[in-house]
């Protein structure tokens, strides 16, 4: 083993709540450029940043395991 590792680069063999690769995260960004693939792009800076906030939103939401329907009610309600 290197001198060079850190300890936070193996926490994942100690803390099994970390997770192994950051392929969640990649999987998160993946969708945005999916969405400028079909449409070519964003009609607009505004319709891009709403459609990155809500997207976040649901993400987050489905990472905790919460139902989306109900957070989105939630939030059509202004109860986030």
């Amino acid at each position: 083993m290197s001198c060079c590792v850190s300890a936070s680069t193996l926490r994942v063999l100690d803390d099994l709540t970390v997770p192994f690769t950051n392929n969640m995260t990649e999987r998160d960004l993946r969708m945005l450029k999916v969405r400028q693939h079909i449409s070519g792009s964003f009609r607009s800076d505004k319709g891009a940043q709403r459609f990155a906030v809500i997207h976040g939103y649901l993400q987050t939401a489905a990472k905790q395991e919460q139902s989306l329907w109900t957070v989105l009610e939630s939030v059509a309600h202004d109860e986030p």
